[in-house]
């Protein structure tokens, strides 16, 4: 019928446009762009068709798609969804109410702010008390360390047979030489004369030259033992009380100088051969007076010049490390006359150990032998660091150093007239916070003390006598020495840190390791793979669109 006869030409105009939709919707680009014709969406119908048969070409819109690119947020879920941080998977969970994860939000920060304030509390208390002072695990043996220095001051300053330093002092009619010999000797006695605020070496020579010989003031001397001459075992020294004779202190040209000849023992090192018992300074083998120093002090009554000294006679001693200049007027006991003075000795010793090496002398509270150079001491110790300070400070503030510190050849003595400055200078020295701060004298890292039990008793002598037994030994045979150690280390630092980030966020190495790598390495793998994949798709969107203008 002519109504059922469809023209052959629409027939298979119709046929070619359907077939060519069918295959139009199984091209690569049709799921991730849209196909445009002019301003309009694409058609796949008849509209379609006779757009084209008018002559316009179908145009399309290479736009890539969102699905190759993650967006900050969903790579921020992806990490909370999978890290090992607690609480953060609910935060990244998906379908989660905001409700659950403002609730997750808030908990995770208040545990990140508590574990800090822990953190900086725990810091706080490795930075500023790094260091504890225990006792060692083990004990020292005596012959370990050297035995005490002994310095003894006899009170008997000038020798009246050779100057009469009462008769000079109270004369209103003294010759030259007089008045230079008064001026020089009024340097070590108590008297109220006032000289010249400068002097010079000849008053040093002078002092020594009207003090009690040594062996008028030390006899009998016994060490380990053994009889000894007194003249091999002690020598003189100047010191703030004058002229005093020592035992066991290092020699000047040892103690003074940074060049020496002995090799045998360090205050830090201590004993280099631990095992010969010939050594430099001396040390005792064991305990008791057998193995210790014995010695009579001697002084005669026609010495004593009652104005240059207090009425007190006897000696004055000191008790100190080897390595220490001798300071007796800050340190010093008593030995009477017509007694026996017993002086059991107590060692106590601290050293510190390697492991605070690498710690700031501030933080560790000591120097090492090698951190702390003094200008004319050879060994760091507090004592020598303080003694030094004083000198500087002398001579900053009187501009003369006293007849016993430290100096070099230009230095000017200060005479009998500066004996007021001296004192002045050493007691603002001491009372000023900031000044004593300045001198930087922290202890050293290994040092020695000597403690001291003393005992005497009448020599049973019908009438007095200007003698003195001293016998010096150690009461023990060993004893505990101290150890300033690491109270807490880097690795305890760590290892509270780390306890502290465990407990309230389940934080450990790997889960910085984790952080890193996935804001790192997996972000960066992640954009390559998107960009070869993108590239990848582009080129089948181009070979599509190649064949669509073909085929339309």
């Amino acid at each position: 019928m002519y109504f059922n006869s469809v023209p052959q030409n629409a027939t298979s105009e119709k046929k070619s446009v359907s077939s060519k939709a069918t295959w139009f919707k199984y091209l690569p680009w049709k799921s991730a762009h849209r196909y445009r014709s002019g301003s309009s969406g694409g058609h796949d119908g008849a509209a379609s068709g006779s757009k084209g048969h008018k002559g316009k070409k179908r145009r399309l819109s290479l736009q890539p798609s969102p699905a190759y690119m993650q967006t900050s947020k969903e790579y921020w879920m992806e990490y909370c969804r999978n890290t090992s941080l607690h609480g953060l998977q609910y935060v990244g969970e998906q379908n989660r109410p905001m409700s659950e994860r403002l609730f997750w939000i808030f908990a995770f920060t208040f545990c990140i702010i508590l574990s800090f304030c822990y953190i900086a509390k725990v810091w706080e208390k490795w930075n500023d008390s790094p260091v504890i002072v225990s006792f060692s695990d083990k004990s020292t043996r005596i012959w370990e360390i050297p035995f005490p220095a002994v310095t003894i001051c006899s009170e008997i300053k000038v020798n009246q047979t050779l100057f009469n330093y009462t008769a000079t002092a109270l004369s209103n009619n003294r010759s030259d030489e007089q008045s230079e010999h008064l001026e020089y000797s009024s340097l070590v006695c108590n008297s109220r004369y006032s000289g010249l605020n400068h002097t010079n070496e000849r008053a040093l020579e002078y002092i020594g030259k009207v003090a009690p010989k040594l062996e008028e003031v030390i006899k009998n001397c016994k060490w380990r033992e053994e009889m000894k001459n007194c003249s091999n075992l002690f020598s003189s020294v100047l010191t703030d009380d004058g002229l005093c004779y020592t035992f066991n202190t290092l020699a000047a040209r040892d103690l003074l100088t940074s060049i020496t000849d002995s090799q045998d023992w360090d205050p830090e090192s201590g004993y280099i051969d631990g095992d010969s018992p010939m050594t430099y300074p001396h040390r005792a083998l064991t305990s008791g007076s057998g193995a210790g120093l014995s010695i009579e002090l001697h002084a005669d009554y026609k010495f004593i010049d009652p104005l240059c000294r207090r009425p007190v006679h006897g000696f004055k001693m000191v008790l100190h490390n080897p390595a220490e200049f001798p300071q007796v007027q800050h340190q010093f006991f008593r030995v009477p006359l017509d007694r026996e003075v017993v002086v059991g000795v107590k060692p106590s010793a601290i050293v510190t150990t390697e492991g605070l090496r690498s710690y700031t002398p501030e933080r560790r509270q000591c120097f090492f032998s090698n951190e702390r150079k003094l200008r004319f001491f050879r060994f760091y110790t507090q004592d020598n660091c303080e003694f030094e300070c004083l000198s500087n400070h002398t001579l900053h503030h009187c501009g003369c150093l006293a007849y016993y510190m430290p100096r070099t050849e230009n230095s000017t003595i200060c005479g009998a007239g500066s004996n007021g400055c001296i004192k002045k200078a050493a007691e603002l020295l001491y009372n000023n916070k900031d000044m004593v701060a300045h001198c930087n004298c922290q202890p050293a890292c290994s040092e020695i003390r000597y403690d001291v039990e003393i005992s005497h008793a009448a020599l049973g002598w019908e009438t007095k006598s200007s003698v003195g037994i001293v016998s010096i030994y150690f009461k023990d045979k060993q004893f505990i020495t101290s150890q300033r150690s690491e109270l807490y280390g880097t690795t305890d630092f760590l290892a509270n840190c780390g306890g502290l980030l465990g407990l309230f966020l389940g934080f450990s190495i790997l889960s910085l390791v984790e952080l890193v790598y996935f804001f790192t390495l997996r972000l960066c793998c992640n954009i390559r793979r998107a960009k070869l994949r993108l590239a990848k798709r582009m080129k089948e969107i181009e070979t599509s669109r190649k064949i669509h203008e073909i085929l339309f």
